[in-house]
């Protein structure tokens, strides 16, 4: 508790991710007719940290980041972060919402040349959460 009387809380966290990235590209045309790509499956060590506030009864604001991969298994680096809140609107049942952003940047060297995956993510979100008591 705060000063105000209101909970807050904070976290630190560790583990492991499981990723799978499958690209598939057909070019066709002319002078060509063929299919690219590959799957590629690894597991990458991850950090986090996370926060939530009691904003009243029924509002709670949660932050949290984390950051994955270091070099593991080809993933250079992936990170993210999110902002939201959790209106409980009854005992057992909130509603979620808010931003995500999600950047990976993961590349490897395969026997038929090299699988590359890099890209941001971001925007808002909602969802529904039951707890069964």
């Amino acid at each position: 508790m705060n000063a105000n009387g209101k909970a807050y809380s904070f976290d630190v966290q560790g583990g492991v991710r499981y990723n799978s990235i499958t690209q598939d590209i057909d070019v066709s045309g002319p002078a060509r007719d063929e299919s690219l790509g590959g799957t590629e499956d690894w597991w990458e060590p991850v950090i986090a940290a996370r926060g939530t506030w009691e904003i009243d009864e029924d509002w709670t604001f949660a932050a949290m980041v984390d950051a994955g991969g270091f070099g593991a298994g080809g993933n250079e680096l992936s990170w993210s972060t999110t902002l939201g809140f959790d209106w409980s609107f009854s005992d057992s049942t909130s509603m979620v919402f808010g931003y995500r952003y999600y950047s990976i940047d993961f590349e490897d060297d395969a026997s038929d040349g090299t699988f590359g995956y890099a890209f941001e993510q971001h925007g808002p979100f909602i969802g529904l959460t039951y707890a069964f008591n």
